[in-house]
C-alpha cells in the first residue's frame, strides 16, 4: 500500500515538473515574439558614427559623449551616408542635445532617442532607409 502511495506521488510530480517546464518555455516563446525583441540573424550594411561630444540640454556642465551604429538596407546608402555626413552629424548633435540626461540615461530613454534618430534621418535619405541604430559607446558627465 505505501509503494503504491510514493509511485502515485512520484508520478504526479513528474507530470508536475514537465508542466511546469513546458508552460514557462511557452512563456518565454509568447514574450520574446511579442515584444519584438527576437534576434534577427542577419544584419543589413552598417555605418558607424565618429565619437559625437554635446552638451547635455539644459545644462552647459554635462556633456554626453556617444558612438552609433546606422544599420541601413543597402550599401548605395552607405555611401548617401558619407556624401551627406554634415546634415548626419546635424540631426545627432541636434536630438542628442535636446534630450535631458534623466530622460536618455534610461533604457526607454535610449529606445526612444533611436527611434527618433531613424525617423530623422531617413527624412533625408533618397537610397535606401536606417532601419536600425545601435549605440556603440555612450557616456553620461
Amino acid at each position: 500500500m505505501k509503494l503504491g502511495k510514493l509511485r502515485n506521488i512520484i508520478i504526479f510530480a513528474s507530470l508536475m515538473v514537465v508542466l511546469m517546464a513546458a508552460s514557462g518555455f511557452w512563456v518565454y516563446k509568447m514574450t520574446l515574439s511579442s515584444s519584438g525583441a527576437a534576434v534577427n540573424d542577419t544584419l543589413g550594411p552598417i555605418y558607424e558614427t565618429e565619437e559625437i561630444t554635446v552638451n547635455a540640454a539644459e545644462s552647459l556642465i554635462h556633456y554626453v559623449k556617444a558612438q552609433f551604429g546606422i544599420e541601413v538596407t543597402t550599401e548605395k546608402t552607405i555611401k548617401e551616408l558619407e556624401k551627406k555626413l554634415p546634415l548626419l552629424q546635424d540631426t545627432i548633435i541636434t536630438i542628442l542635445s535636446s534630450e535631458p540626461l534623466e530622460v536618455m540615461n534610461t533604457p526607454q530613454g535610449k529606445e526612444a532617442l533611436k527611434a527618433k534618430m531613424v525617423q530623422e534621418i531617413n527624412k533625408f535619405l533618397s537610397k535606401g532607409k536606417v532601419t536600425r541604430i545601435y549605440i556603440k559607446n555612450i557616456i553620461f558627465n
